[in-house]
């Protein structure tokens, strides 16, 4: 398994995004229908973002 370092955090009302030196992104989120939400209509959840540590 290779090791990546993650280069961003940023968290929300009820979610975490974290990102790998590599690019990938995650994106952790507390409920399955506001995850579902994101999935499906990412631009209405851009305001979603509190803060962010880089």
């Amino acid at each position: 398994m290779r090791e990546r370092e993650m280069n961003a955090v940023d968290w929300g009302h009820d979610m975490i995004a974290a990102c790998t030196d590599d690019a990938a992104t995650r994106i952790w989120r507390r409920d399955d229908v506001t995850a579902l939400k994101l999935k499906n209509e990412p631009e209405s959840m851009t305001q979603e973002w509190a803060g962010h540590v880089a």
